[in-house]
């Protein structure tokens, strides 16, 4: 994992149920979860539209969402080295 650039990682069995988005925020020093959040798929557009923003810049929830129809899950894992947090952002 490289600090500030998300990894994509995906398996190879998709799924046919609604997709869940999963967030986590967790702290690099001592593993403890800080944020754990998780909503449908069909909201995160939703909530995009309201100004949130749940993905790094160089990220968009289509890309995400369409890897996660292909290989099943879709994960982007990224480190926050300023406040000492590893985010993951996972679609299952």
């Amino acid at each position: 994992m490289t600090h500030g650039t998300p990894q994509i990682s995906r398996t190879s069995h998709p799924s046919p149920r609604a997709r869940t988005l999963r967030l986590r925020i967790v702290d690099v020093t001592n593993g403890q979860i800080k944020v754990l959040l998780m909503l449908p798929v069909s909201l995160v557009s939703v909530a995009q539209r309201l100004g949130a923003q749940l993905l790094p810049p160089d990220s968009s929830i289509e890309a995400l969402t369409a890897q996660a129809e292909q290989h099943g899950i879709a994960r982007l894992e990224w480190v926050d080295p300023a406040h000492e947090e590893r985010l993951e952002l996972t679609i299952a």
